[in-house]
């Protein structure tokens, strides 16, 4: 008797065990795309600017002249990493690095 009571505790705590790896996994992957979805879309003014080494001037002048599109959102400007990445590809911001 007392056999069978320690193994349905044995096997309750490996139920619990169990199915808090399982939230926790279950959690963790929303938590990721989530914060990917925020981060990997779009560039700040200045993660561009440290990124295509130029100047907040130069990166005014660029949308001037538009060759950078960029998203107000507020008083923020977002520049989409797609089109900053594809653009340092093929080098079109070269010339206007420092």
């Amino acid at each position: 008797m007392l056999d069978n009571i320690s193994f349905r505790i044995d096997g309750l705590e490996q139920a619990i065990k169990d199915a808090i790896a399982q939230a926790i996994e279950a959690k963790k992957p929303v938590k990721e795309v989530e914060e990917s979805k925020q981060q990997s879309e779009y560039y700040t003014r200045d993660e561009l600017c440290h990124l295509a080494h130029i100047s907040a001037s130069t990166l005014w002048r660029m949308e001037k002249d538009k060759l950078v599109p960029k998203l107000k959102f507020g008083k923020t400007n977002l520049y989409s990493k797609k089109v900053i990445d594809e653009l340092l590809a093929t080098g079109k911001l070269n010339k206007y690095a420092r």
